[in-house]
């Protein structure tokens, strides 16, 4: 029996409104203008994952870790029998308290070094790989005309959910502007209809 595979997105802030019933439509009253500036609000609190919406603070954190664990070690150790789990969980929390931050390849081979991993580059870049295929991280790149300056231009990371960053962070003052850029370009990416 073959099964139905379903691509689920995070919400974007059009169907979070959509989901709390607020319509934007023509002139935004002053009253209209307050709820969705509050509904923004939630939305900057909670996340863009549907089942995070409405929770407390403490079950919210703990659904965001849950999914930060379980993308980890069933999409990503599990699937592709990671036999050094740790370097990989390593890689990832300093990819996610990075979040908005520019990165090189070399620059997280080295970090990794640093923690006394033996990794390659090569390992790296196909980490960063499976990242994405678990949509989970995502990078870009710094656009330059040049493709040989482009391919050597560090890079940016970015996580699927704002709100999980601050979740799952060690202890790092959160940087607010790194957290809406995350936002700003997840809900960018999504595709427009599913």
């Amino acid at each position: 029996m073959n099964g139905l595979s379903w691509e689920i997105f995070p919400f974007s802030f059009k169907e979070y409104l959509d989901w709390k019933g607020i319509e934007i439509d023509g002139q935004l009253s002053t009253k209209r203008r307050l709820f969705i500036q509050k509904a923004f609000d939630e939305y900057w609190e909670w996340g863009t994952f549907p089942e995070t919406v409405g929770l407390g603070s403490y079950l919210r954190i703990k659904a965001h870790q849950e999914y930060f664990h379980s993308i980890l070690y069933h999409d990503l150790i599990e699937r592709y029998d990671i036999s050094r789990p740790k370097l990989l969980i390593d890689l990832a929390t300093w990819l996610i308290n990075n979040a908005a931050s520019l990165y090189t390849v070399n620059s997280l081979t080295g970090y990794l070094k640093s923690l006394e991993h033996k990794v390659s580059k090569s390992s790296v870049a196909e980490f960063l790989d499976w990242f994405e295929d678990a949509y989970f991280l995502f990078t870009t790149g710094i656009f330059d005309s040049s493709l040989a300056r482009d391919s050597v231009n560090p890079k940016k990371i970015y996580c699927i959910d704002h709100a999980l960053i601050s979740s799952v962070l060690s202890g790092i003052l959160i940087n607010s502007g790194h957290r809406l850029e995350n936002l700003i370009l997840i809900v960018a990416q999504k595709p427009l209809s599913l």
